[in-house]
């Protein structure tokens, strides 16, 4: 999580982040929390395969995710998924 931030801020700003929900040092919602103070045009979803409903209201309400994907997720559930999240990046951008 600390090195995707890291990763943003430095080399951003990025149409889309994809983030898991858990991960060593903070969770998905934080991470994406904070992914979208960096960036707030940034589309930002997340690839879990953890259920926790808790945790999937935190993403959704904290980090205001624009797709909640589950494992396991085809590379064409994945492939749509990314392709309409650039496109509402783009729509934002052009806004």
């Amino acid at each position: 999580g600390a090195a995707g931030l890291a990763t943003m801020a430095a080399a951003g700003p990025f149409a889309l982040v994809v983030s898991d929900m858990r991960m060593p040092g903070m969770n998905g919602a934080e991470f994406l929390a904070e992914a979208r103070r960096i960036a707030p045009d940034t589309i930002r979803m997340i690839l879990s395969g953890q259920s926790d409903l808790d945790a999937a209201i935190a993403a959704v309400n904290d980090g205001r995710i624009f797709r909640f994907l589950t494992k396991p997720c085809t590379g064409d559930a994945l492939r749509a998924a990314v392709e309409a999240g650039v496109a509402q990046h783009r729509l934002v951008q052009a806004e």
